[in-house]
């Protein structure tokens, strides 16, 4: 009989992380970053050169407890070390690590009957 074993597909800091939202999941968006001579010409040619490609991930969370919510809080929001380390499922079949930073997490809390008191938690960090 085979083993089945559970793989996180997220990891902040070597910690596991609750699963995102089966049908939402995370969202993988490829931010361009363009050189300082990018515009437009006189006759409406663009023109510029792509210097880095940042990835941004966008998390939104199955209903969480309390605990759960203080574990992905204490990891993106320490003031005294801006940057994780992510280690995420990305869109070529493989896991991917990266150093990112996070933006302000969102958290809304409506208490049901099996210990889930957050809902629609989202968390955005952009790679470094």
């Amino acid at each position: 009989m085979m083993e089945v074993v559970s793989v996180a597909i997220l990891k902040i800091n070597g910690y596991d992380m609750p699963n995102p939202l089966a049908e939402e999941g995370y969202k993988i968006t490829k931010n361009k970053i363009w050189s300082e001579d990018t515009g437009r010409t006189k006759s409406g040619k663009m023109v510029g050169t792509i210097i880095a490609i940042k990835t941004q991930l966008t998390i939104q969370f199955e209903p969480l407890t309390e605990a759960q919510v203080a574990l992905i809080d204490s990891q993106i929001s320490d003031i005294t070390n801006p940057y994780q380390t992510v280690e995420y499922w990305d869109e070529t079949g493989g896991y991917t690590t990266a150093t990112v930073y996070w933006d302000n997490p969102t958290y809304s809390a409506t208490p049901d009957n099996d210990g889930k008191i957050f809902k629609n938690v989202t968390i955005t960090g952009t790679m470094q």
